[in-house]
């Protein structure tokens, strides 16, 4: 990647493996979503003190995950129950903040 500190250039790579498929492409995506969350989570506050997020970084991560659960044991690991909560999480809080939305309800 020509850029590998801008989380939009991450981000879509991470789409574009999540949209081929394959575990091993999917292993990517995760890999890459993880990225863009990381990088835009370090990026300044805003002005009311809390941090930014991208709900598409973090959303593209849940389903990633979500899909690797379900593909069998070959591709479930800790890392996976973790991102997962921590995704379920950041999204629950964000839309707390705007809705009575509950991520619980999409199950």
């Amino acid at each position: 990647m020509k850029k590998p500190t801008n989380y939009l250039y991450n981000m879509k790579y991470a789409e574009l493996m999540y949209s081929m498929g394959g575990g091993d492409n999917l292993v990517l995506a995760r890999k890459y979503y993880s990225k863009a969350v990381a990088l835009i989570s370090g990026l300044t506050h805003k002005p009311d003190g809390s941090r930014f997020t991208n709900v598409r970084a973090i959303w593209g991560l849940l389903e990633t995950c979500t899909r690797l659960e379900e593909m069998g044991r070959k591709y479930q690991d800790e890392i996976n129950e973790e991102l997962i909560e921590m995704c379920k999480e950041k999204l629950s809080k964000g839309y707390q903040k705007n809705t009575k939305f509950d991520i619980e309800d999409m199950k």
